[in-house]
């Protein structure tokens, strides 16, 4: 996490280049580790009731008690822990985020990311140069299943905090019956969609292992009787058709651009004259009011959707555009309350 710094300390760093500012990049790469190692071993959730010393948790928690000591320490100046003597405590931003049952699957998120940044990102030098990702990222996922389950939990997480404002903002046509979510592999907006709409019935359209994870999801939700499920390849396998809505929630920034302009053809075939297609999607234009912070996050995240799969963050008028040439009329955009997604509602015009 950031670091805490003094005012002349700042100065040095970003005003008169003093000294180089590269060095917070590495301590925070040094943190994200060590707090991923953390997470493994158990600390945050062993400290989740009080401070305890080195030497008390590591037989607790298996550990060497001089290298456990090496880890807290550090993960105490970088603000994960606090230090009283020997004893050490969850700062209030990991006793907040960093537990099993935190808000926000910030657990979940350190440990996937750390994941894929150790395992799939030694190789970004040949994306950047061949333009293509260096593996097939969603097979790569298939064959780690922990990784895959993890990846699915963090996105139904974000999936229940945008599901009922998504659905909102969607305003499905009159009477809709079908809806079809594309790589929804984890159910939770088709079961937002149906909960609002009592006559409606949601395909969910995914990889053969993500829908697993919707599989058990829609199950404790009670909603398994309103969802179908399909296993296929959304670039390459039929679609269907007869559909009144279609929702393409985190789909496009995976696909490449040629891609994105072909599926959202194939979109325009599997919709009634009438329907709709709902895409929600993290865009790269800088909205105003966004925080350093989000802008950050956003851009680096591009990369990594370049690197893994192609993709990337696309601008708002690219999507726009992608969908008029796919004959939709023009999208609706409206930018999703609290978060930084934005929707775009477009129908098929009647023929």
């Amino acid at each position: 996490m950031p670091l805490k710094l003094e005012e002349e300390e700042r100065r040095r760093l970003f005003d008169t280049h003093e000294a180089p500012a590269v060095m917070l990049d590495l301590v925070g790469a040094y943190l994200f580790r060590m707090a991923s190692t953390a997470l493994k071993l158990g600390v945050f959730e062993l400290l989740r009731e009080g401070p305890r010393s080195a030497a008390e948790a590591a037989p607790l928690l298996g550990a060497d008690e001089r290298g456990l000591g090496q880890l807290m320490g550090g993960l105490a100046a970088g603000g994960y822990l606090e230090r009283d003597g020997e004893r050490f405590a969850n700062s209030a931003m990991s006793q907040k985020f960093l537990l099993a049952d935190s808000p926000g699957g910030g657990a979940e998120m350190i440990t996937f990311y750390d994941t894929l940044l150790v395992h799939l990102w030694a190789d970004l030098d040949d994306s950047v140069r061949s333009g293509q990702p260096p593996r097939d990222y969603f097979r790569w996922l298939g064959e780690h299943p922990d990784t895959l389950r993890r990846f699915q939990r963090l996105l139904s997480g974000g999936a229940h905090v945008l599901g009922d404002k998504v659905v909102e903002l969607a305003a499905l046509p009159d009477g809709a019956r079908r809806l079809l979510d594309l790589g929804g592999g984890h159910g939770i907006y088709a079961a937002a969609f149906c909960k609002r709409h009592p006559e409606l019935r949601a395909t969910l359209f995914d990889l053969p292992e993500a829908l697993e994870a919707g599989r058990e999801l829609l199950a404790e939700a009670g909603m398994e009787d309103r969802v179908d499920f399909r296993a296929g390849d959304l670039l390459r396998d039929d679609l269907g058709g007869g559909y009144d809505a279609v929702l393409l929630a985190s789909v496009v920034h995976c696909l490449p651009p040629e891609e994105c302009a072909r599926l959202l053809g194939r979109v325009r075939g599997a919709l009634n004259p009438g329907g709709v297609v709902i895409v929600s999607e993290q865009v790269a234009d800088r909205r105003p009011g966004d925080t350093e912070v989000r802008h950050a996050f956003l851009r680096t995240f591009s990369v990594n959707l370049f690197h893994l799969m192609g993709g990337q963050l696309y601008l708002e008028d690219t999507i726009a555009g992608w969908l008029g040439a796919s004959g939709f009329a023009e999208p609706a955009v409206r930018p999703v309350p609290e978060s930084s997604f934005t929707l775009f509602v477009a129908a098929r015009p009647e023929d």
